[in-house]
């Protein structure tokens, strides 16, 4: 089905918009659950090991989970469900190997990682995650080929809604709080869950089982694919989450825990833009292998228009009962509301800009998205390292805020100069 107005777009997306605002209110609810049974080194240290988690699993998938999204969807459109699950089956076994040399890495250093950052709880929560690693690797690539073949809600409830969701019961199931680990172990078990029902929701939607052919797609034309992909998708992560690994360094876990509910808070803004992209990404990659230009340039305007002024409303009342939303997590949380402000003003940034990275990677040019994320997370990187020690999570917020503004319109500025396509609504 063609997207052929701005009806159509939200039509779409209405779903999907629903669904992460589920996950969205789930998501709060758990840093508020956590925040309050185990306190900020709780959610600290849940916070910390959640990220060494995504960047594991970030190298495990290798890129693989955006190449799903691609390839299948084009096979979709072609109606080739024979070659949709053989590349799917190679992209599983490759996968899976990754994924368990990955895990075994992280199972015998998690002693040192905890040294590293100086908090001994940590040793025994990396043992969770090095075997959280291999289903929700699984969770990525499923979910993505769930989107790739057009199930946005599938897409979203696996990659962003049952998680949470799941882990708040699991969490209710304990009945001793006195152990700070119980939101980790939660969240591995809920992982696990999820994976299987992914499979089980999947398999059945290809009919992998009627069409799987023996003959393997060609790997190494994935892999090349796939690897400008990780390396945007490393420096995409890094940008979002780096600034937990060296606040962990630098100050406690008690400071990482209000830093990391602050950062979500920010991304709330962009709740419009994640719903709409995981719509129209699929949708980029279909008209560009198509050549169908104009469709492109209309998508990528009605889209853009749909993103800012849906989420101008949210920036605001997020600035505007910033107080309020942070003392529901506790009063330690209302003296950081200048760090939420610092972070507001990447996100209008980010949302101004529109969906610019998967623009780029869905029309063959992952190489130059690569350089340009390579450059922000460099960049963001130092500025954590300079800022942090004077300025503590306001720092963090700086450079995130900075390095996402450079991507953003690094990004912009490349298409509009290579398709004479704006993703700024009101730039012709």
């Amino acid at each position: 089905m063609k997207i052929k107005s701005i009806k159509d777009i939200l039509n779409k997306s209405s779903r999907v918009f629903s669904l992460r605002i589920i996950s969205i209110i789930s998501g709060f609810y758990l840093m508020y659950l956590i925040t309050n049974i185990f306190g900020t080194e709780g959610m600290g240290i849940f916070a910390l090991s959640q990220t060494i988690l995504m960047v594991m699993v970030m190298l495990s998938v290798f890129g693989t989970d955006t190449a799903s999204l691609k390839y299948i969807s084009q096979y979709v459109s072609n109606n080739d469900y024979s070659k949709l699950n053989s590349f799917y089956f190679s992209i599983l076994k490759f996968v899976i190997v990754s994924s368990i040399f990955v895990s075994i890495i992280i199972f015998f250093s998690k002693e040192e990682l905890s040294v590293f950052f100086n908090k001994n709880l940590l040793n025994y929560s990396l043992f969770f995650i090095s075997l959280s690693i291999l289903p929700m690797s699984f969770i990525n690539i499923n979910s993505e080929s769930l989107r790739g073949i057009g199930r946005y809600s599938l897409f979203t409830t696996f990659r962003y809604v049952l998680i949470p969701v799941l882990t708040i019961l699991i969490i209710y199931f304990f009945d001793n709080y006195d152990d700070i680990l119980i939101p980790i172990k939660a969240y591995s078990i809920s992982i696990c869950v999820v994976s299987l029902l992914s499979f089980t929701f999947l398999l059945k939607k290809i009919k992998f089982f009627k069409y799987f052919s023996s003959i393997d797609s060609n790997l190494h034309d994935v892999v090349k694919y796939s690897l400008p992909i990780l390396i945007s998708n490393s420096m995409l992560l890094l940008i979002q989450w780096i600034d937990i690994i060296i606040l962990g360094y630098f100050e406690t876990v008690n400071t990482v825990g209000v830093y990391s509910v602050i950062m979500r808070i920010s991304l709330f803004s962009s709740i419009i833009l994640f719903s709409i992209n995981g719509i129209v990404a699929s949708e980029f990659s279909k008209l560009y292998s198509s050549d169908n230009m104009t469709e492109l340039r209309f998508l990528i305007k009605k889209s853009s228009k749909i993103i800012f002024f849906i989420t101008i409303p949210i920036l605001i009342l997020i600035v505007y009962f910033s107080e309020l939303i942070l003392g529901y997590f506790g009063l330690e949380f209302i003296i950081a509301s200048k760090t939420l402000y610092i972070l507001i003003i990447g996100q209008f940034v980010n949302i101004l800009c529109g969906s610019v990275g998967y623009i780029l990677m869905m029309t063959e040019k992952q190489n130059i998205f690569k350089n340009i994320m390579i450059f922000a997370t460099c960049t963001n990187i130092i500025l954590n390292i300079i800022l942090i020690p004077k300025y503590s999570i306001n720092g963090a917020a700086i450079a995130s805020s900075i390095s996402l503004i450079l991507w953003n319109v690094i990004s912009f500025s490349y298409i509009y100069r290579k398709y004479d396509i704006s993703t700024i609504w009101f730039i012709k």
